[in-house]
């Protein structure tokens, strides 16, 4: 599953998968970005995949969802060099009982981005000349 990251201009990015693209950096300093910053984009995929999840998870139970909308909001350590914690309120409009909207929820903690981030992977970054 591999996501391949190219140079667009000097501080703006783009990352490439299965034909789609996501543009993220800014040229500099001073300048605005350029698309999202680039740890936004990683609070967005978590929230668009919890999303999706918790979609997902509705509908094989049989709920009749009319709309669904989040907002993650995102605690930084005081250093402002990574999140401490991740709160995500999801906003279903649904005619659902107390315990189906449980099932979707456990279902919605579960995803992929979720499940990765809780199992701390290993992770290795290498660089070389070309």
């Amino acid at each position: 599953m591999p996501v391949n990251i190219t140079q667009v201009d000097r501080g703006v990015l783009k990352a490439e998968y299965n034909g789609f693209e996501v543009i993220a950096g800014r040229p500099s300093e001073d300048e605005d970005y350029v698309g999202m910053p680039w740890g936004v984009v990683m609070f967005a995929g978590l929230g668009l995949c919890t999303v999706s999840r918790a979609l997902d998870q509705a509908e094989l139970r049989g709920i009749k969802v009319e709309g669904i909308s989040a907002v993650v909001n995102t605690k930084l350590h005081k250093s402002g060099r990574y999140a401490e914690a991740f709160n995500i309120d999801i906003e279903l409009k649904a005619d659902v009982p107390e315990d189906k909207l449980k099932e979707v929820l456990y279902e919605a903690e579960h995803c992929f981005a979720q499940n990765t981030i809780r199992n701390q992977p290993e992770m290795n970054v290498a660089i070389k000349l070309v």
